[in-house]
């Protein structure tokens, strides 16, 4: 983490619950939604996935998520794996049926899929 950085921009593990718990006082959407798509630690980014209640945000983020393909890099696994965590904490934050349903069958991530479902 740089000089002056947010501390949700943090990529390092130890600084992980601090950002987290920072992450949690924020109540500005657009500002959550920025973190939920930029943060580097999966865990920080899902936090502020789950404080939107903006369900058209939290369908941004759902959608985001994509299939993984054979041969992909080990960085790439690595953002996608990011990337299904947080879009599984948007979807259990959607209460309606039919977006719900929607994003169950267009979703390129089984993983959101699943969490659509459920």
């Amino acid at each position: 983490m740089g000089l002056f950085q947010p501390i949700w921009m943090t990529d390092k593990y130890q600084h992980m619950d601090k950002a987290v718990q920072a992450v949690r006082k924020i109540t500005d959407p657009e500002k959550l939604y920025k973190i939920a798509s930029n943060a580097p630690m999966k865990d920080v980014a899902a936090a502020a996935a789950e404080g939107i209640r903006d369900e058209a945000l939290l369908n941004k983020i759902a959608m985001s998520a994509s299939r993984g393909e054979r041969g992909e890099s080990f960085d790439v696994f690595q953002k996608r794996q990011r990337d299904d965590h947080v879009a599984a904490a948007a979807v259990k934050g959607i209460h309606d049926e039919a977006l719900l349903s929607s994003i169950a069958l267009s979703s390129q991530s089984e993983a959101v899929q699943r969490a659509a479902v459920e």
